[in-house]
């Protein structure tokens, strides 16, 4: 977005702030930017890359509430991620990526995955941020629902959910199965 005079806007938090805070700017080049200025700092949100696996995958690590499996290896979230191409982010502060969400489709529904904010960099807006930049994407590839799945025993992840307006469902049931080998039932 744009001031009057032409000049790209920061969004930032606060009484003075901008009314509609989605972290997002554009550049000079027309193109949307995320910006969420603290101190002489920035926080970059972008699209997640295998490349940021290691810190990804450690960030996720270091999240209460996260659920890893071998489903997370850096293989199969490369797999993920080539699937779903433009779907899944990363913030970043300085060199260091403090935020996550992987997201993607099955040209029905969407799906989020692995929503994490480094401890220290919560509650200004980053999650918020990530979720924005996710459901867009879905929403320009013609997907008009998502679903996501929170551990029961993690408070503060359904209290976040609920607190950005997503609804709880009692009447869906989910059950898993662990396919990676033939020959079991």
């Amino acid at each position: 977005m744009k001031n009057s005079n032409g000049h790209a806007r920061t969004f930032r938090r606060g009484a003075r702030w901008s009314k509609r805070f989605d972290g997002m700017a554009e550049d000079r080049g027309g193109n949307e930017t995320p910006h969420i200025e603290r101190m002489s700092r920035m926080y970059v949100c972008r699209e997640m890359k295998i490349g940021d696996y290691q810190k990804v995958f450690a960030l996720w690590s270091d999240t209460e509430g996260m659920g890893l499996s071998d489903s997370d290896s850096e293989e199969e979230i490369a797999k993920y991620l080539s699937r779903n191409p433009g779907h899944s982010f990363v913030c970043e502060y300085g060199d260091r990526i403090v935020g996550t969400i992987l997201c993607g489709h099955d040209g029905r529904r969407g799906y989020i995955y692995h929503v994490a904010v480094s401890e220290e960099h919560r509650k200004r807006g980053i999650a918020r941020m990530l979720l924005t930049k996710a459901l867009d994407s879905l929403r320009n590839a013609g997907i008009r629902k998502c679903h996501l799945m929170v551990f029961g025993a993690n408070l503060a992840g359904r209290e976040f959910w609920e607190h950005v307006g997503w609804q709880r469902r009692d009447d869906i049931v989910i059950y898993s199965k662990s396919i990676a080998s033939r020959g079991q039932s």
